[in-house]
């Protein structure tokens, strides 16, 4: 009787402990567990009390109720533990695996957890559907989710090709694999191509699979469970599959960074908040973009667009040819015939519903021929803005900003607001180097080494771009240090960026004015005007004050040196660098020799 008191004693204190992790823990699931197990004891305990037992038969009993006991919280921990930590934090739904969200799913409160982890419920069932579906619908599925552009059955592959707005410019097409077989056995028969594979096998052999693949030996791509899982739940699939292809490729295969031609992808177009703003709000007035080449120009303009087409209204963009013929543009961008009359573009500009916009870019051509001909197509133009008819967006370099500003006989001169685009915001430029690589998985060493590379680069986007897309060409780790832009830096793709300041004009000899002005000036901190005349005289050379004032307009335009109250300095102090390592007499000697 001594030991059944003894025993009913030990019961009560496990009884008291239950009902102090009662109070300290509010999960519905774990209040309920607690309950039934509390009713279980004291049911074993009024049978222990009220059954007479001999010594032995009472301690093996005791021993018996004690291992059961603990047998039932090893079973309960091992199969609710996943809902308890989910109850606490909802976001770790993102990391279970199909059983787990299976299991989930026969759950009351599953509704409510997965609205606490901004999952929706359409997102979540589809999720489960996409683990019990078949190869055919598995490949839909997902090339949609990636926002793939085609999906097409090629043998055993599905060929997968990627929009030119793809983060991912280095992977626009690659292949995608569906099988049940043993990962071993899909490395084998997979490894030996050329092409790049996204693997996707069953939930048994799918993080093997993705263990072959992050190896980065081999040109697999296969997500984990848990990489899988969150990426069908996340609402940035984009996302999440950049960051399971960033952990099978090299860096320099998943480079977020475009270094030729306009910025396609909102994710990678940093800045110019205010250019955008103030052409976005004000569609009365036509404007005229002016910069040198790669200084956004075009990026700018595809800003707009995808903008415009957020806002669902009526535009047109187009890029001219080295012709500059806007007719066929403007009847191809109207769905007309090719080689219909002016009339009949106004006509059915004047037909549409809504104010029509125009983004044209590479204008210089344009220009030049408008003069030519009498400013014919800029009047019809003007006379559409004034009406209320059309806006139009014109951007280009230096014939359109001479037209403008230099030409006081031209149209064009009150024809639209004037944007001279500089460099990018301190804050965009640090944007720029820092979001890209961050998707990847990346970061640097430091701050210092970003101020440092913004600083070098002179705030130009493209420069930036490109030292970041040269530092992942080579990069083994997931950070980078100073050295490792330094090497960067030194590089030809560095050296072939900078190149291209020396030829702004499709005129060679204004060219060399250019050139020769910064051979004569590049050692200077600062100079002026006068300076510069006076350099050229000395050189025996003749010639015109206005045209060395106007290469001067032309290299500030080119975002080569900056003008502040008749001071020039130089903008980029990289390209500086580059030019001071270089044997200036000689080139000076060159330009004076092309300029006689």
């Amino acid at each position: 009787m001594r030991a059944t008191m003894k025993l009913k004693q030990l019961f009560k204190s496990f009884l008291r402990l239950l009902v102090k992790i009662k109070k300290k823990y509010s999960s519905g699931y774990k209040n309920i567990l607690i309950m039934h197990v509390s009713f279980i004891m004291i049911v074993l305990i009024e049978i222990v009390v009220r059954i007479e037992l001999k010594k032995i038969e009472l301690l093996l009993s005791a021993i018996l109720l004690v291992l059961i006991y603990f047998s039932l919280i090893s079973f309960i921990n091992k199969f609710f533990n996943f809902i308890f930590e989910i109850e606490k934090r909802p976001e770790n739904i993102y990391r279970l695996s199909p059983k787990d969200l299976r299991r989930m799913k026969f759950l009351y409160l599953w509704k409510s957890i997965i609205k606490n982890a901004n999952v929706s419920e359409e997102t979540f069932l589809q999720t489960l559907a996409f683990f019990n579906s078949n190869s055919e619908q598995k490949a839909n599925t997902f090339s949609q989710s990636i926002g793939a552009i085609s999906c097409d059955k090629k043998g055993e592959f599905y060929q997968l090709k990627m929009g030119d707005d793809f983060n991912l410019s280095s992977l626009r097409n690659f292949l995608l694999y569906i099988s049940d077989e043993p990962s071993q056995s899909i490395y084998k028969k997979l490894v030996g191509l050329n092409d790049k594979i996204f693997v996707l096998t069953s939930e048994v052999e799918q993080n093997n699979m993705a263990k072959l693949a992050h190896e980065k030996s081999n040109r697999l791509l296969a997500p984990s469970l848990k990489e899988l899982t969150a990426f069908l739940l996340s609402s940035d699939k984009e996302q999440e599959f950049i960051s399971i292809l960033s952990k099978c490729l090299l860096f320099k295969d998943v480079s977020p960074y475009q270094i030729n031609g306009d910025v396609k992808n909102e994710n990678n177009f940093f800045g110019r908040v205010e250019i955008l703003r103030e052409i976005i709000s004000n569609n009365s007035a036509n404007y005229l973009l002016v910069g040198a080449r790669q200084l956004g120009k075009s990026s700018v303009l595809k800003a707009l667009e995808r903008r415009y087409e957020q806002n669902e209204l009526c535009y047109h963009a187009f890029t001219l040819d080295e012709s500059g013929d806007v007719m066929t543009a403007l009847c191809k961008a109207l769905n007309l015939v090719e080689g219909s009359s002016l009339e009949q573009v106004v006509d059915t500009i004047k037909a549409e519903k809504q104010k029509v916009i125009f983004l044209i870019d590479e204008a210089d051509k344009f220009v030049q021929n408008e003069k030519e001909n009498g400013y014919l197509l800029t009047s019809v133009f003007r006379k559409l803005a004034q009406e209320g008819e059309a806006m139009f967006i014109l951007a280009g370099f230096w014939t359109l900003y001479e037209y403008v500003t230099l030409d006081y006989q031209s149209p064009l001169k009150n024809f639209g607001k004037l944007i001279i685009l500089g460099g990018l915001e301190k804050e965009a430029c640090r944007e720029l180097m820092l979001e890209p690589m961050e998707r990847i998985g990346i970061q640097y060493e430091d701050e210092s080494i970003v101020e440092k590379t913004i600083e070098l680069c002179g705030y130009r986007a493209n420069y930036i771009a490109t030292v970041c897309d040269v530092v992942l060409q080579s990069l083994e780790h997931s950070s980078i240090s100073q050295k490792d832009v330094d090497d960067a830096l030194e590089s030809d793709a560095i050296d072939k960026m900078l190149k291209g300041w020396g030829a702004m004009s499709a005129n060679e000899k204004v060219n060399r004015l250019d050139r020769l002005i910064v051979y004569m000036t590049i050692e200077k901190e600062s100079f002026r005007l006068g300076d510069v005349v006076t350099a050229i005289k000395e050189k025996g050379l003749s010639i015109d004050t206005q045209k060395i004032d106007e290469s001067l307009e032309r290299l500030v335009l080119g975002y080569v040196v900056g003008k502040h109250k008749g001071n020039y300095t130089y903008r980029i102090p990289l390209l500086r660098e580059r030019l001071l390592e270089e044997d200036l007499a000689f080139l000076i000697e060159g330009e004076i020799l092309g300029l006689k």
